[in-house]
């Protein structure tokens, strides 16, 4: 799902909301003032997919340390004005994140789809 995210998305460098253990530890409780992800950017080299694959190991080590962040930084910020969450998520937890429209799960080798159909 990231490569086709990251090839489908016309622009150089993409990003995926991300959900993994950090972000659902840090979101327990916390409904509303830690938003539920990070962003999972995808900027390697698509037509490559060993280095793809690298390059997305890496950025998902390096995210998965951070639990969030400010679930209003976006208002709050004059230069993140305009900005929208991203539609896509990869998930650690088995079910759909709000505000995306597609969130995949990966549960071992089976994969769950959860589809905003609103």
């Amino acid at each position: 799902m990231a490569l086709w995210a990251a090839m489908s998305s016309g622009q150089v460098d993409a990003s995926l909301a991300y959900r993994g253990a950090a972000q659902v530890a840090a979101h327990a409780g916390l409904d509303g003032l830690v938003a539920p992800w990070v962003p999972l950017r995808l900027g390697a080299d698509a037509d490559d997919l060993g280095a793809f694959e690298a390059a997305l190991d890496s950025e998902r080590a390096l995210v998965e340390r951070r639990a969030g962040f400010a679930a209003d930084l976006m208002a709050r910020d004059a230069d993140l004005t305009g900005r929208a969450w991203p539609q896509l998520a990869l998930s650690a937890q088995d079910a759909p994140l709000e505000g995306t429209a597609v969130t995949v799960h990966g549960d071992g080798d089976r994969l769950r789809l959860h589809v905003d159909r609103t």
